[in-house]
């Protein structure tokens, strides 16, 4: 068993967001999945345009409010309390419409490393 904090991650800085990656096959030895928590920042913050191409994702809003964009460009609004299921090669992104910053939970299977996200210049 292991016990970790989000406090004890060291995040990983990107524009407008900071990533803790919870639960990796590095940290724990866990092959099946990968879980972090994602805080985006106030004022428009993203998460940019990428997709997962073997991974599925679920991302579970914690608070916050966000602007999720879809590969089709469609746009839905997704507030504390809401889970996005992304099936393996879903292109989206996320963009904080709130007045706070916005915390997600987010879980990968199998795991992903922020670096093997496949980033979409164009929706």
């Amino acid at each position: 068993m292991k016990i970790i904090n989000e406090k004890e991650i060291t995040p990983i800085h990107l524009p407008g967001r900071d990533v803790f990656n919870l639960v990796t096959p590095e940290n724990t030895g866990c092959k099946r999945f990968s879980i972090g928590i994602d805080i985006i920042s106030k004022d428009g913050g993203t998460k940019p345009p990428h997709c997962h191409p073997k991974s599925t994702e679920v991302v579970y809003l914690i608070s916050g409010k966000l602007k999720v964009i879809d590969g089709e460009g469609k746009f839905h609004y997704i507030r504390s309390g809401d889970i996005v299921y992304l099936p393996p090669g879903t292109v989206h992104y996320f963009k904080n419409v709130g007045e706070k910053e916005a915390k997600i939970l987010f879980c990968y299977s199998p795991p992903v490393k922020t670096s093997e996200w496949i980033e979409i210049k164009k929706v």
